[in-house]
C-alpha cells in the first residue's frame, strides 16, 4: 500500500476514531504502534499492519474499519453514538418484543418484506428498529441537526405538539 494510500484509508480515519475517545487506552496505544511501524515500513510491507489494524478494531463501536461496501457515511465520533444508540434500541425493543406473545402477532414486518410477515422473535425485530434509528440518526447528521455527540442527539428531542 502506497503512502498516500496509507495515510488516507487507514492513518487519517483510525486517528480521528482514536480522537474522539470511544477506544480504551490498551487498545489505543497498541494502535499507535501498528501506525508507527506502518509508517516505517515500505509500501509493499504494509498489508500485514492493515490487517492487524483491521482485525483489532473490528466490531469495535464506531471503528472506522470492519464494515463492507462504502465507509461509514458518519465521521468516527458520530459512528461510535450511532452504534451505541442502535445497541441500545435493539435490546430494549428485543426486551419489549419478547415480553409479550400478543405483541408478535400484531407487529408486523414491511409489507414489501418477503417471507412471513411477522418477526422471527425479538432479536429481528430489535434489529430492524436499530436499523431505522441508526438511519434517523444518520440524517439527522447529513441535514446539519445534529453535531455527532450523544448531547447532541439527545438535545434534537422536541415535544412540542405544535402542527405545521
Amino acid at each position: 500500500m502506497e503512502t498516500d494510500e496509507w495515510n488516507a484509508r487507514i492513518v487519517g480515519p483510525l486517528n480521528e476514531w482514536l480522537e474522539s475517545g470511544a477506544v480504551d487506552g490498551g487498545i489505543e496505544q497498541t494502535l499507535g504502534y501498528l501506525v508507527e511501524l506502518g509508517n516505517s515500513a515500505e509500501p509493499a510491507d504494509r498489508d500485514g499492519v492493515v490487517n492487524s489494524i483491521k482485525a483489532l478494531c473490528k466490531g469495535k463501536a464506531g471503528s472506522p474499519f470492519g464494515r463492507r461496501g462504502k465507509p461509514p457515511a458518519l465521521p468516527p465520533a458520530a459512528l461510535a453514538v450511532s452504534d451505541e444508540v442502535g445497541a441500545i434500541v435493539a435490546n430494549a425493543m428485543a426486551e419489549a418484543f419478547d415480553s409479550n406473545s400478543a405483541i408478535q402477532a400484531v407487529i408486523l414486518r414491511h409489507g414489501r418484506s418477503k417471507g412471513s410477515r411477522h418477526y422471527a422473535d425479538g432479536a429481528a425485530f430489535g434489529k430492524s428498529m436499530a436499523k431505522t434509528a441508526q438511519g434517523v440518526i444518520k440524517a439527522a447528521h447529513k441535514d446539519g441537526g445534529w453535531d455527532g455527540s450523544l448531547d447532541g442527539l439527545l438535545s434534537t428531542i422536541d415535544l412540542s405538539d405544535e402542527e405545521e
